[in-house]
This record gives structure tokens, C-alpha cells and sequence, in this order.
């Protein structure tokens, strides 16, 4: 970009691109504007772990740092590898550290991990280096804080969801878990306890209020702690007023990003026409509607800049 030095290992960080505080036209349909949110990409979580990944010559990541194939394979050509652990048991995913080379570095990403796979790591004798975003660490210790006090935690979020898994990990009880408001109010918990909520960092805010309201409504003893991080406050926030002003709406980001489906989910209530795209090549599967007067874009908190700049680009040349 002019003006700008791009770093050669770190594609998409830290670019502070031109679009991203206005608008631009199409050339092939000049009365259609197109305006990019500017909250859209990488969050500071993401961008903190991807810095610290960038930092090492060569390191493996506790399953794939973000939900992000393009920057997931940028990694690996950068001599970092993912291992891959999704798919398998905890107790599996643990034997595959013994794999790796006797003090070779395990970055642990984003989403944290529990407090077994954490300790057991750690005893294994591996340069351990901990990715996982801040506002993520301040569950785990928010939820022991409140177990000491008696409360039964409530966790609101994917349990298949990593950082989730995490978050179990960290509660000394087993914690009781619900990814939406229909699942509370089709299956509420017991009224004989006193409850803690926490929040997946990137929960849908709109839906974590229908849930208190819910609950308080319902006469439950409950110490609602605010967990969504701020970022993703901001994001859902912007999206959901970009996507209430656009004819379409283009979400950029991986299709296994909890996140990205989330800003999905919202933009499509604002705008019938939104679809979720990982990238320019995609941009031809997605029809344009007629009359569209301004398309709005925004991305998942993994996307790395140069993939918004690049579906721009397509849309403009």
C-alpha cells in the first residue's frame, strides 16, 4: 500500500487501510456505495496472539490459533504449525504434546485452554507460551472468585466452542452451559441455587439481555458478570447499524468462526440480503440486488485487513 511498509511475516497486521474511515464507489455501478465498518477485523486478542506467534522462529499452536484459514496457513508457511486437536479427546489432544521436541515452543492460543490441559502442558517441559486473550483469562478467574462465594456458574456460549471448553476447565463444578435464550427458556436451570452468568467473549450482546431479562424476571437469585469483551460490543454493535442501512451486506470471515457467524446472524435480522464470504475468490456467489444503493462490510475479529482491502478492491476495480 503507498505509503505504507508492510511486514513481510506478518501479512494483514497492523495495517491501517484507507477504506476503513469512509466509503468507496463501484466503478461498474458508480450510484452504489460501499462503506466498511470500522470495527471490522482483527480484534485485540487475535492481533496480540497473532504478535506473539510472528515473535517465534518456529513454535507449534495448541490447535489453530484463529478460526482463520488464510492467516492459519500464513502461519504455517511461516514455521508455525497447528496442531490439530479439535477433533479429537483432551486426553489425545495431550498425548500429541509428546510428540513435539523436548523444549520446543507450544503457544496457546486465543481461547485458552482449561486448567488440565494448562498444568499438564506445562509439566511436560515445553517452552509453554501463553496466547490467550486477557478478557478471556479474566473468566477463569472470575469464575473461581465466584464459586468461593457459593454460586453455581452459568455460562453463556457454544459448549462445543473452545474458549467455552475452556471456561468449563477453569469452574471446580461443573458448570451449567446454554448457547441461546430458547435453550434457557425451553430447559430453565434450577431455582434453588444462586448463580453466577458469565459470557463467551463474543456472545451476541442482544441475546445475553434477553437472557437476564429473562432470568430476573423469573425471580432467579443471579450476579450477572459482564464477560463480552468490549470489542466485540463495539463490532455488533456497528454491525448491526451498517447492515440496517445497506441493501447487502458482506460479513468476511472464516466459516468456523463463532464471531463471524454471530455478526452473520445480526446483520441478517438488519438486511435480508447478507451473506458470509472468507474472501474476494467467494465475491461471485453473491448476488448483487437490484436498486442496491449501498453495501455494507464488515469482518469477523479474525480477519486480517488485507482480506477486507482485497473484497474491496474486487468490488471496485
Amino acid at each position: 500500500m503507498p505509503g505504507r511498509k508492510e511486514s513481510r511475516r506478518q501479512p494483514g497486521i497492523g495495517m491501517k487501510s484507507s477504506y476503513t474511515d469512509g466509503s468507496l464507489h463501484m466503478a461498474q455501478h458508480p450510484e452504489t456505495r460501499i462503506v466498511v465498518a470500522k470495527t471490522a477485523g482483527f480484534c485485540f486478542g487475535v492481533r496480540r496472539a497473532l504478535d506473539i506467534c510472528f515473535h517465534q522462529p518456529s513454535a507449534w499452536t495448541w490447535g489453530p490459533m484463529i478460526h482463520n484459514k488464510d492467516q492459519v496457513d500464513r502461519l504455517e508457511k511461516a514455521g508455525i504449525h497447528a496442531l490439530d486437536i479439535d477433533s479429537v479427546s483432551e486426553e489425545e489432544a495431550l498425548k500429541m504434546a509428546d510428540t513435539l521436541p523436548s523444549g520446543a515452543a507450544l503457544i496457546l492460543r486465543a481461547h485458552g485452554v482449561s486448567r488440565t490441559v494448562e498444568e499438564t502442558l506445562r509439566a511436560k517441559g515445553l517452552n509453554l507460551i501463553d496466547g490467550t486473550c486477557p478478557f478471556v483469562k479474566a473468566i477463569h478467574q472470575k469464575v473461581g472468585e465466584e464459586e468461593k462465594l457459593g454460586r453455581t456458574i452459568l455460562v453463556l456460549g457454544d459448549p462445543g466452542h473452545p474458549e467455552v471448553r475452556g471456561i468449563r476447565g477453569w469452574c471446580r463444578k461443573e458448570p451449567l452451559i446454554y448457547r441461546s435464550f430458547d435453550e434457557i427458556k425451553k430447559d430453565p436451570p434450577p431455582k434453588d441455587r444462586q448463580y453466577s452468568c458469565v459470557q463467551q467473549t463474543t456472545f451476541d450482546t442482544f441475546e445475553m439481555e434477553r437472557v437476564v431479562e429473562f432470568l430476573k424476571g423469573q425471580g432467579y437469585n443471579v450476579n450477572v458478570c459482564s464477560t463480552i469483551c468490549t470489542a466485540t460490543r463495539a463490532h455488533q454493535k456497528e454491525a448491526v447499524e451498517l447492515a440496517a442501512q445497506s441493501d447487502l451486506c458482506l460479513i468476511i470471515g472464516g466459516r468456523n468462526s463463532s464471531n463471524t457467524n454471530k455478526l452473520l446472524k445480526l446483520c441478517s435480522r438488519q438486511c435480508q440480503s447478507s451473506y458470509l464470504i472468507e474472501n474476494a475468490s467467494q465475491l461471485d456467489q453473491v448476488p448483487i440486488p437490484s436498486g442496491c444503493r449501498q453495501i455494507g462490510i464488515t469482518a469477523g475479529a479474525s480477519t486480517p485487513d488485507d482480506i477486507i482491502e482485497g473484497v474491496v478492491n474486487a468490488l471496485t476495480r
